[in-house]
């Protein structure tokens, strides 16, 4: 029984690794990325202000909190055991890292879209380079010029 768990398992995997789909995705064109870069923007800065304004509201509610508990130490009563206000910093301040990274991706992406258009560039080039146990690549600048046939 368990060899044949065993062998289900491998030709299952077999199968999901061959099913893979090989053809090359569709190259991106400079408005594709300026949309995405401009949609990431707006994500961000939504995420980022949320998270900002959750945050302070959840510090102001946990200073109300902590200065309610220390007028009972004050007058003599009893302390009630207050709220616990994890759940709330660590959802905000979630939202406030999502922003920042979408923000990131927004400018890497619009940065991109710039990129282009340019005209001339620096790429890396690399030379198989024959070693004692194979080859092994080396990298250099080289300028690469573009011409846009349209």
């Amino acid at each position: 029984m368990k060899k044949f768990f065993v062998s289900l398992l491998a030709v299952v995997s077999i199968y999901i690794a061959s099913a893979q789909i090989t053809e090359p995705q569709p190259s991106l064109t400079k408005e594709d990325y300026l949309t995405k870069s401009r949609q990431q923007k707006v994500g961000g800065w939504l995420l980022t202000s949320a998270g900002t304004i959750g945050l302070l509201v959840t510090l102001g509610a946990d200073f109300a909190n902590s200065i309610n508990g220390l007028g009972s130490l004050v007058t003599g009563d009893a302390v009630e055991s207050g709220s616990s206000y994890t759940v709330s910093y660590l959802l905000s301040a979630a939202a406030l890292g999502s922003g920042v990274a979408l923000l990131i991706a927004s400018s890497k992406n619009k940065r991109r879209a710039v990129e282009m258009d340019l005209t001339s560039f620096l790429k890396m080039e690399r030379t198989p380079v024959p070693f004692t146990a194979g080859r092994t690549n080396h990298y250099y600048p080289a300028l690469a010029i573009r011409l846009a046939l349209k």
